[in-house]
């Protein structure tokens, strides 16, 4: 039955990530067991890449799985289309609207990160500030602390190419601290010392400094 098959899927996605996060499988092996996973219930998820279907929670975390599979062997634009293919297909609100709200910053996130690794730093902020405006409204934090911390990022990659004024660093700086503050609260403390880490290598002071600079033109 489909209930079978998407338990099969959740325990086999639970167990290729913690072999991959522990580095017993490469991330190839992890790619295609993954696939051969969503397989079971969809047979080519491939020719849905510029539709939208219901797909069920657990294919979406799985295909989600092969989203980030795909963009951590710098495949990026495969994980683009297939974020953006799970995002058309929770337009059609099918879920409940929490699963929803969750599910589409998630992607969000996943989707503005690959957009900042191929240097579309214009298109990352949009879907960042776009995740953000989301999550605020239906008060979802899941993903709120990783897009400050990926919207500052790229905020400041522009400042670096020239494409925005120095005086935004202001800017820069406070959606750092937001998130710092998020994965504080909601006990992220990964994405709490990755803030501390962004935020001394790039202000070159401590995060909870409340000192402010000036950032004028040089």
């Amino acid at each position: 039955t489909d209930d079978n098959l998407l338990t099969k899927q959740y325990i086999g996605r639970k167990e290729l990530n913690i072999a991959y996060h522990l580095k017993k499988i490469s991330k190839n092996d992890y790619l295609q067991g993954l696939k051969e996973l969503i397989r079971l219930t969809i047979k080519e998820y491939e020719v849905l890449l510029d539709r939208e279907f219901p797909f069920f929670k657990e294919e979406i975390h799985l295909l989600m799985n092969i989203a980030n599979g795909y963009a951590y062997m710098n495949k990026h634009e495969q994980s683009i289309k297939i974020n953006k293919m799970l995002l058309r297909s929770l337009d059609r609100n099918y879920m409940c609207l929490e699963d929803t709200i969750k599910l589409k910053t998630a992607l969000m996130f996943n989707a503005a990160k690959s957009y900042g690794e191929i240097e579309n730093h214009k298109e990352e902020i949009k879907i960042c500030e776009k995740a953000i405006k989301l999550a605020k409204k239906y008060k979802i934090t899941l993903s709120t602390p990783n897009l400050y911390l990926e919207l500052s990022w790229n905020m400041i990659q522009q400042i670096e190419k020239g494409e925005r004024e120095r005086k935004d660093l202001y800017e820069c700086e406070k959606f750092m601290r937001q998130g710092y503050a998020l994965a504080s609260l909601t006990k992220k403390n990964s994405i709490k010392m990755t803030a501390e880490q962004y935020f001394k290598e790039y202000f070159k002071r401590n995060i909870y400094d409340s000192n402010s600079c000036s950032y004028g033109d040089p």
